[in-house]
């Protein structure tokens, strides 16, 4: 079976989640999505397999909202080749088209309900939820990820600026968790987790089983900034604390509503201040 463990999500695909301006949970509800459930279920009107060109054509309802090149799933189907997950290569207003794994032996494909979704990430798990707080703890089921479980508070927190209203998520990693409540934490961030001050959501999420980046549009000057989670390549052996995070500041300077870009993270600068544990 074909295997695509980096996946991409954005906010433009059909039927992703809404990052919203102000709604404490957004932001767990899509990172429950991208990670681990999927989204945009859609009924199979029919799907056949075109010899010449190797391909099956799966015709949806008008408006599927699926892209070209992002990873798909296909649950239903009697004939175990339709099913499973497989890339887009080709996308119509009714239709799309993916390559299975080997020719199916029924054209076209039988099954009392056959469904197409937008395949989530997969190798994350929730551990532990507390709805009413919004708060999730998230780890990894791969046997070589570092051990670490990953705590999100999504509950409308304003972080430390002084005019608030910035709407960030906090991040913590624990090298030890019970329960949300009891933990002990190695890092922790903040995360930009609305589209605040900006022109309207916007957001892309690309991961794979070890690590995530997120990069949402928010803030006054209307651009986006990437922050990440998760495991690194090591270069030591037996490695247990590969793990990273970065954040955004939190301040009188990175007040959204300015033009003055500290809210953005600095991704890839290891010189003095700086945003990575």
């Amino acid at each position: 079976m074909a295997d695509f463990p980096v996946k991409w999500f954005s906010s433009d695909m059909g039927g992703a989640p809404v990052l919203g301006d102000t709604a404490a949970g957004d932001f767990i509800a899509l990172l429950k999505a991208c990670l681990v459930t999927g989204f945009n279920v859609t009924p199979v009107a029919s799907a056949t397999y075109e010899a010449e060109s190797g391909e099956v054509l799966v015709t949806l309802t008008t408006g599927h909202g699926f892209k070209a090149w992002q990873v798909i799933e296909v649950s239903g189907a009697d004939q175990e080749s339709y099913n499973g997950q497989h890339r887009v290569t080709s996308i119509g207003s009714d239709w799309v088209r993916y390559v299975p794994d080997a020719a199916p032996s029924v054209s076209p494909a039988t099954g009392t309900t056959i469904e197409i979704k937008t395949a989530p990430v997969g190798g994350w798990q929730v551990v532990a939820e507390d709805a009413e707080n919004h708060r999730i703890a998230l780890t990894r089921t791969d046997p070589v990820a570092t051990a670490m479980t990953f705590i999100i508070e999504n509950n409308g927190n304003e972080g430390d600026y002084s005019s608030g209203g910035e709407m960030v998520a906090r991040v913590r990693v624990c090298d030890a968790f019970t329960d949300l409540d009891t933990y002990e934490q190695a890092l922790e961030e903040l995360w930009p987790a609305s589209h605040r001050e900006s022109v309207g959501p916007m957001w892309m999420l690309i991961a794979d089983p070890f690590l995530m980046f997120w990069t949402p549009r928010y803030g006054a000057e209307n651009k986006s900034g990437t922050v990440l989670m998760g495991d690194i390549d090591s270069v030591r052996p037996a490695d247990a604390y590969h793990c990273v995070l970065t954040g955004i500041k939190s301040g009188s300077l990175a007040e959204w509503d300015t033009t003055s870009e500290q809210y953005y993270p600095e991704i890839a600068d290891f010189e003095g201040e700086s945003d990575h544990q």
